[in-house]
């Protein structure tokens, strides 16, 4: 997705299927993976959630994002991540503590590696 460049508007819809390595996309399939089985369990509003985040974020991105190409999960990853995260912490729920430490611990240590 490159922002403000009306001949590359359809990235909007797949800047987050694209990924420019393989590193890139590991790093954000496994905690995309574990976050959101979680949140299509809990039923239509996350996935209603997931899809204001996937286009009203890359329609964002294309607006007001910094020159250069963007693509990813990232977006998707750390809103999910953070609403989890939310979550947990008002619900005082246990198993929304842990999946949310489990994704970032394994972010930080792909970060690391």
């Amino acid at each position: 997705l490159k922002p403000r460049e009306g001949s590359n508007f359809g990235g909007v819809f797949l800047m987050p299927i694209m990924h420019t390595s393989f590193a890139h996309l590991g790093f954000n399939f496994v905690p995309v993976c574990i976050t959101g089985f979680y949140l299509l369990s809990r039923g239509f509003k996350s996935l209603f959630a997931l899809v204001v985040v996937w286009i009203g974020g890359g329609f964002l991105l294309w607006c007001v994002g910094a020159p250069g190409e963007h693509s990813g999960l990232d977006l998707i990853n750390l809103t999910m991540l953070s609403f989890v995260g939310t979550s947990a912490i008002i619900n005082k729920n246990i198993k929304e503590i842990f999946i949310t430490v489990l994704c970032i611990v394994f972010m930080l240590v792909l970060v690391v590696l």
